[in-house]
């Protein structure tokens, strides 16, 4: 089935499909969604009533509300009592909780399968991301479902408040044992700080650092102090001695005043004579006596000077006085040295055994610190324990449920069943069983479901796809429609594409107006070639009666007539005629009379009402028509009526079992084939269309009448 199934739809089923099939086969689908309703309606009649009790209750579970911050200690009694909501929710609907509840709400426990099934249900779920946690109870007996929804959150509430007190008297002893053994650990803390004051003579150790810390500080200030005086020292007696260096050992005798003046006495007497001499140049000349005679004294005068300072200039040397006097500081400065380097060795010495005396009180008070450190810890473990304790004992005396009350059971409500939601749903599922089955039996049926079918199993192009036709006259001439014109129109046009590609492997036609329709689309713009022999005449046949052919060979005939060429309409069905009903002439005579050699083709081709449309009745109903239509009169008739007119049109009997249209389709040579959507079994088409294949004609296309998916375009 589904390997059919894949056949039969072999591309995407589309929603046109899905309609398509749903038309062919509404009524299975009907009945289908009918009983599935029905089946609805009975389940629903024969379901139990059930009752629902809903009540919402909040749980606190937030132990830092109740106790300290941060404290361990203070949330150890909530760890095992307060769980998270999940497995609130569990507890809530635990077989005992649930038996509790229902002793508490006065119900009989149910003893046979037959109770336990109808007992009542519980669901709990929580709301949003908040504490709140909603009991739904269900039930057949509405009273059972209050009270069970009331009795709940107090059952569950004694539990939660039971584990509450285990938990909190767990704590307590557990607390008191660690109080004693604080206890113990602080008394054996202080025995070994007192023993160790006794053994070191020492009561305050931060006291006693502090004075060490002063002694070793002003020790280390004198030694600064020492050095200080010692770099003094040496400074004073370092330049005392560069002095030293650099006076002379030797000094000259200086001169004495008395020489002195009398040097200074001479050159005065030299400058007078000098300027007495001027002033007798200004009254005698350089020859005169009295000139060369102040020249001798002026001459005599300098030999005198410069003989005393000849004198002068010779001086005796003598020790310098200046050398005594720094080697007695230098000596000095060397004993102030000596003494200040003693000063520091000593206050070095002090500063050392005040740095030992502070280093080993530094490790005494480390070990004093570590024993009051420990003592203070078990001192202050001590108060948190006990501060502890007491919470916990008032929290006990002070104990209550955690489970509030925010919604108190609602009055029982009908949940089920439900008619309407039961009966859409079984409609719903009928309607999707329903178009299952529907596929199902279309696939069995085999028939030609739609216009890809169509093309799938005939191997042939469409040509056009026509829509149901609800009018009393099929003909597009009576129709006032001018769509429904449009569409034969191209149908004709697409006709003329298919031969052309046939016959030259290209779509490609040269209008006369020079348009071109290109290669793979069918266009209206496409001439229909009349002055090809091959297309003069096409024969329209179906693959059994009923499928609209000689709907389609009038309406055909009707467009090109209307085109302004000369058709010729034959009625060539010698069985179930109607060609002459639907242009209102006479059936006799007609194409059979021509045939039995009664009458001349010229005697039985009939105006219609339609301009340049003729028509060929088919005459009295023989006896033998297949005989008929395979003879040479058939053969010359045919000739004659391709001389007649620019076209001509036969509508034939079915394809399918009657030899009628393949002796036909033989002289014609050309075919237009029409099939009706839901009309013949896929083989049956196959069959219709290889007989026709064999006569060697031309299948132009296939024309699909009466698609309810038929839009005013061509495929």
């Amino acid at each position: 089935m589904k390997h059919e199934l894949q056949e039969h739809y072999s591309g995407d089923l589309s929603f046109r499909d899905l309609v398509g099939i749903f038309k062919r086969q509404w009524p299975l689908t009907l009945v289908t969604v009918v009983l599935f309703v029905v089946l609805a309606g009975v389940y629903t009649a024969i379901t139990p009533s059930k009752y629902r009790s809903t009540a919402r209750v909040l749980i606190e579970n937030n132990p830092a509300r109740s106790g300290g911050q941060g404290d361990p200690l203070s949330i150890i009694s909530y760890q095992e009592a307060i769980f998270d909501v999940p497995t609130q929710i569990q507890i809530m609907q635990s077989p005992q909780i649930l038996n509790d509840a229902a002793v508490q709400a006065q119900l009989i426990a149910p003893q046979t399968q037959g109770q336990l099934e109808s007992a009542p249900s519980v669901d709990v779920k929580s709301i949003g991301d908040t504490g709140v946690l909603e009991i739904n109870v269900d039930s057949q007996n509405p009273e059972h479902t209050k009270k069970l929804a009331d009795a709940l959150p107090i059952v569950f509430g004694r539990y939660i408040q039971s584990r509450q007190r285990d938990a909190l008297g767990r704590a307590i002893s557990y607390l008191n044992k660690r109080l004693e053994e604080e206890t113990r650990e602080l008394a054996k803390a202080q025995t070994e700080l007192v023993n160790f004051r006794k053994r070191y003579n020492v009561v305050d150790s931060n006291t006693e650092m502090g004075i060490r810390v002063s002694f070793d500080s002003a020790a280390q200030q004198q030694v600064a102090q020492a050095e200080t005086a010692v770099q003094a020292a040496l400074a004073r007696l370092q330049e005392l001695e560069v002095q030293r260096a650099a006076l002379p050992q030797m000094i000259e005798q200086p001169s004495t005043v008395q020489s002195t003046a009398e040097l200074e006495q001479e050159k005065g007497n030299l400058d007078r004579l000098l300027a007495s001499r001027r002033q007798l140049l200004l009254t005698y000349n350089e020859n005169s006596l009295a000139i060369r005679k102040i020249d001798e004294q002026i001459a005599s005068q300098k030999q005198y000077i410069e003989n005393l300072q000849k004198r002068l200039l010779v001086k005796p040397s003598i020790k310098n006085p200046q050398l005594d006097a720094l080697d007695a500081q230098i000596v000095a400065a060397k004993a102030e040295l000596k003494s200040a380097r003693a000063q520091l060795a000593a206050a070095q010495s002090q500063a050392a055994q005040r740095s030992s005396s502070l280093m080993s009180m530094q490790s005494l008070a480390k070990q004093q610190a570590a024993l009051e450190s420990k003592v203070a810890e078990r001192e202050q473990t001590i108060r948190r324990l006990s501060a502890t304790v007491d919470d916990l004992v008032l929290r006990d005396n002070a104990l209550k449920t955690p489970v509030s009350v925010v919604m108190a059971a609602s009055d029982p409500v009908k949940i089920a069943p439900k008619p309407e939601m039961n009966l859409i749903v079984g409609g719903l599922f009928g309607l999707v069983f329903g178009l299952m089955l529907a596929m199902a039996r279309d696939t069995l049926q085999d028939r030609v479901a739609s216009d890809r079918d169509a093309k799938h199993v005939s191997g042939l192009d469409i040509l056009a796809r026509l829509p149901v036709v609800k009018r009393a006259s099929p003909l597009v001439a009576r129709s006032g429609d001018p769509l429904a014109l449009d569409r034969y129109r191209l149908l004709r046009s697409n006709m003329a594409l298919a031969h052309e590609y046939q016959k030259n492997g290209t779509g490609l036609v040269r209008a006369e107006d020079g348009i071109d329709v290109f290669d793979g689309e069918f266009h209206p713009t496409a001439v229909m070639p009349y002055n090809d022999p091959s297309l003069k005449a096409v024969m329209v046949t179906s693959t059994f009666a009923g499928e609209g052919k000689s709907v389609v060979a009038a309406n055909l005939a009707t467009a090109m007539a209307l085109d302004g060429r000369s058709v010729i309409l034959v009625d060539a069905n010698l069985r179930m005629p109607t060609v002459h009903r639907a242009f209102g002439v006479e059936q006799v005579p007609g194409l059979s009379e021509v045939l039995n050699g009664e009458k001349e083709l010229e005697e039985v081709v009939k105006d219609s009402p339609i301009q340049n449309l003729r028509v060929v009745p088919a005459g009295t109903l023989p006896s033998n028509p297949s005989g008929l239509i395979a003879s040479d009169r058939m053969v010359e008739t045919h000739e004659k009526l391709k001389e007649m007119a620019d076209v001509v049109i036969y509508d034939t009997v079915s394809s399918f079992a009657l030899a009628d249209s393949q002796a036909l389709a033989a002289i014609v040579g050309t075919v237009l084939f029409v099939t009706k959507v839901g009309g013949p079994k896929k083989d049956d088409m196959r069959e219709a269309i290889s007989t026709l294949k064999m006569t060697k004609a031309r299948i132009l296309g296939i024309v699909v009448n009466r698609d309810p998916s038929a839009r005013v375009v061509l495929s």
